[in-house]
């Protein structure tokens, strides 16, 4: 069973100039797509256990394509939904399996602001990222 999950995943339009084109231009993050940018957002976002709804859907991140990184991406999608609505939920709709990776997705962007974008020192943003880490993973 295939679940075509479409072209893009959105990001919120409202932070675009403010987070998203930094976190790309980012020394850290330049070497990635944005496919990759967002699921380290997704990561951090699920990590922090909340959901930020978008004001402004702009779907400008191609998830669609048979390349190594779409498919963990879409894997990475459809596990979130699963876990937050459970295995019957595969079946439901593809935008609402978008929907709440995008919002944790949201969520992370945000993270990463505080984390890259207010601190100069890539050494210090760095060990706040590893210590979110070894938080979650000590459990």
């Amino acid at each position: 069973m295939s679940i075509e999950l479409g072209r893009n995943i959105n990001y919120d339009r409202t932070i675009e100039k403010s987070i998203w084109e930094p976190l790309g231009d980012h020394p850290l993050f330049k070497n990635l797509n944005g496919l990759e940018i967002m699921m380290i957002a997704l990561a951090l976002g699920f990590n922090k256990g909340v959901r930020t709804k978008l004001k402004k859907k702009y779907p400008n991140v191609n998830l669609d394509g048979d390349n190594t990184v779409n498919r963990k991406a879409q894997a990475y999608l459809i596990a979130i939904a699963v876990h937050e609505k459970g295995l019957d939920f595969i079946d439901g709709e593809r935008s609402e399996i978008r929907n709440i990776s995008e919002e944790y997705i949201n969520t992370g962007l945000k993270e990463m602001e505080k984390i890259f974008l207010k601190n100069d020192d890539n050494t210090i943003a760095l060990n706040k990222l590893m210590l979110i880490l070894k938080k979650k993973f000590k459990k």
